[in-house]
């Protein structure tokens, strides 16, 4: 694997730090609870990278709830 590809998972973790602008318990809850959705052998990197996160570990059965609930939509409503 090349350093760039090892090393990616750096930058985006830090644009997800200054976007929440200092609120690390959202950082937490939305890295750990896409880790819980999306994690695959096509993510592992990144969600291992997102779960490094204080506290985003926590949340990671929150989007393993979510996956488990299956595709939420209105079709079969029709008026």
């Amino acid at each position: 694997m090349s350093a760039a590809v090892e090393s990616w998972p750096g930058p985006v973790l830090e644009d997800l730090q200054r976007v929440a602008g200092g609120r690390a318990d959202i950082v937490a809850m939305e890295a750990g609870s896409w880790a819980g959705v999306y994690e695959d052998e096509n993510t592992l990197t990144l969600a291992r990278a997102l779960l490094e996160i204080p506290g985003a570990p926590d949340w990671v059965k929150l989007g393993q709830e979510r996956r488990a609930a299956g595709r939420h939509s209105t079709e079969g409503f029709a008026r």
